[in-house]
């Protein structure tokens, strides 16, 4: 009897708990099973009732209580087994979400990327293009699909991405960058940085390349910006210490065709009645003049020339240059006047204006060598408040401007235009220092030259200077001509012992009383031992104590001596200006004794 009570509840909890999961779970399979518990359970029921409930063997018994164990077990199997699937397809279900959830952010990263994304399949074919080719490129994500390699870079940039990719393949690179020039939509190129990087399968087989594609086209110009500012910035550091040693050669170098020019005035003179040799000194002047002009194109380019400014009408300089332009240039040369009116004014020395005009006109006519225009034109310009730095606030400004329908120049010779010494003529047919002086005038003026060239257009020089108010000062300033003998004391000061000696003679020839000293603090202890001295010639540049300087310790004192000062250069020692604040006057070197002797008695007479 206890075995069938057993086996009776074994089966109805087998059955009810059977069909309670198939209910709850919903599953045909634990429903087939809880129907078979029920099927049995109604059979043991029944043959109980038919036999009156009457005790079988236990051996029957225990049988059917064990199989009753045994559907328990089974129900409990598949009860556990249905809920490991349900748990497995509930945790696909959320990997599947959180997938797509990622997936859903890369596109939203991709599509609103400004940079191109793209992937490449293992083939090489384009598998997918983000919408930011469109604003690149100019073409659609689909039109950019469909197009080929050669049709998307440059033959040089397709050449380096096909490098990088076979890199990749040969030597298992997982990344790579690269620059490259796109073609657009409309023609044009950009430029771009590609980033890639490469996925692999489990036997390192390509898969797939995932990149992107950055608009890089702006840092590009900027880098050439830079580039070009650095470029500039190593020119014109090149050009400062080219000009200072040029300026300081020159100076030497004035002070030895000093000695020359002044001797050969004085032998030309004592040498009136004897014309061949009279001849030969002259010959040796003049090439000592030439010389002197090629010390002058030094220290314009260095910026170290004295310069004596005045207000000038430009057009007017130009009308008056004319016909000797005209005469210079040749007759198989057109050349033209294009004056603006109502121009304006310029402050700087006339004879360096002058100078520039010339260089500019003759550089154009040996550009010509079978003929051509040359156009000499004047206009108002702008031009920065501190010419060479960009940025800075504009000015009114006049610009001279010389263009010529010559050969032109490449960007290399462009670039080396004003640099001394640079010349594309023959040997022994131009210096190199026509174009670096106007560039040294142009600058110690105030102003800015710049050209404008292309091989077989011509070319145009402009020069750009501040405009300046006031009247033109139309008067010659060229002293009258005076005697040229004096009985006063003068005291020659200069580091140069060869200047001194020639200056002494030239004036103790003429009745001077002349006395010498080496430098400034020499010339002091002179003047404070010597009976009254009428005149001090100074050389502006020397140890110790200069000219200027000397100048301004005299002019405190009573009974002072007029100071007529000389020099090659003078533009370090008076920090720029182009007045001389206690100094009577100014003899540029290189001189003649003729020269000397006019500038000494004007500075005499001036004090009288």
């Amino acid at each position: 009897m206890f075995w069938l009570a057993a086996s009776l509840a074994i089966r109805l909890t087998a059955f009810g708990w059977s069909l309670w999961i198939a209910l709850r779970r919903r599953d045909w399979r634990l429903g087939l099973l809880s129907t078979l518990l029920g099927v049995a359970t109604l059979r043991l029921l029944a043959i109980s009732w038919s036999s009156g409930f009457t005790p079988r063997a236990d051996s029957i018994e225990a049988t059917g209580a064990l199989v009753s164990i045994l559907a328990l077990g089974a129900v409990f199997l598949m009860d556990r087994i249905y809920t490991g699937e349900r748990s497995t397809q509930a945790a696909l279900s959320r990997s599947d979400e959180a997938l797509e959830r990622l997936s859903d952010l890369y596109a939203l990263v991709a599509e609103h990327s400004r940079d191109i994304i793209w992937t490449l399949n293992g083939d090489g074919s384009i598998g997918y293009v983000s919408p930011a080719v469109e604003r690149i490129l100019g073409f659609t994500p689909e039109e950019q699909r469909k197009r080929l390699p050669e049709e998307m870079m440059t033959p040089a940039s397709l050449e380096l991405a096909t490098r990088h990719f076979q890199r990749a393949t040969d030597e298992g690179i997982n990344e790579y960058r690269y620059e490259a020039e796109y073609h657009t939509q409309d023609g044009g190129t950009v430029w771009c940085e590609v980033s890639a990087v490469v996925v692999r399968d489990a036997e390192g087989r390509i898969q797939r390349v995932i990149g992107a594609t950055r608009d890089i086209s702006e840092r590009r110009e900027s880098d050439a910006h830079r580039e070009q500012l650095q470029s500039e910035l190593l020119q014109a550091q090149k050009m400062e210490a080219v000009g200072q040693l040029a300026g300081g050669i020159a100076h030497d170098f004035n002070n030895h065709l000093t000695v020359i020019l002044g001797y050969a005035d004085q032998l030309a003179e004592e040498l009136r009645d004897q014309p061949f040799a009279r001849s030969m000194v002259e010959d040796m002047a003049e090439a000592a003049e030439r010389s002197a002009a090629l010390t002058r194109k030094l220290l314009a380019f260095s910026r170290r020339q004295v310069v004596q400014p005045r207000i000038i009408d430009v057009n007017r300089l130009i009308r008056e240059l004319d016909p000797m332009l005209r005469r210079l240039i040749g007759e198989e040369i057109d050349m033209r006047l294009d004056l603006a009116r109502d121009l304006g004014r310029v402050l700087a020395d006339p004879a360096q204006l002058e100078q520039v005009v010339v260089n500019l006109a003759v550089n154009a006519r040996d550009a010509m060598p079978r003929g051509g225009t040359i156009t000499i034109a004047s206009r108002p310009t702008a031009l920065p408040d501190e010419p060479g730095r960009a940025g800075a606030a504009s000015v009114d400004g006049v610009a001279i401007e010389v263009t010529d329908t010559g050969i032109g120049m490449d960007e290399a010779t462009l670039a080396r235009v004003f640099e001394p010494f640079f010349t594309t003529k023959p040997e022994g047919r131009g210096t190199g220092l026509g174009l670096s002086t106007v560039y040294g005038i142009s600058r110690q003026l105030g102003g800015e030259v710049s050209a404008l060239s292309r091989p077989g257009h011509g070319s145009c020089f402009q020069l750009r200077l501040p405009r300046a108010e006031g009247e033109e000062d139309v008067s010659d300033p060229a002293a009258a001509e005076s005697a040229l003998t004096g009985s006063e004391t003068v005291l020659v000061v200069d580091d140069s012992e060869p200047v001194r000696r020639f200056v002494h003679k030239a004036l103790e020839s003429r009745g001077y009383r002349v006395l010498e000293a080496a430098d400034g603090h020499e010339a002091l202890g002179v003047v404070d031992t010597q009976p009254r001295i009428e005149l001090v010639i100074a050389d502006v540049v020397m140890p110790r104590l200069g000219g200027v300087e000397l100048a301004r310790e005299l002019a405190g004192r009573p009974d002072a001596p007029v100071v007529l000062l000389m020099s090659g250069y003078a533009e370090a020692a008076v920090d720029g200006s182009t007045e001389f604040p206690g100094a009577a006057g100014f003899l540029q070197k290189p001189f003649g004794a003729h020269e000397l002797l006019g500038a000494a008695r004007d500075a005499l007479d001036q004090d009288a």
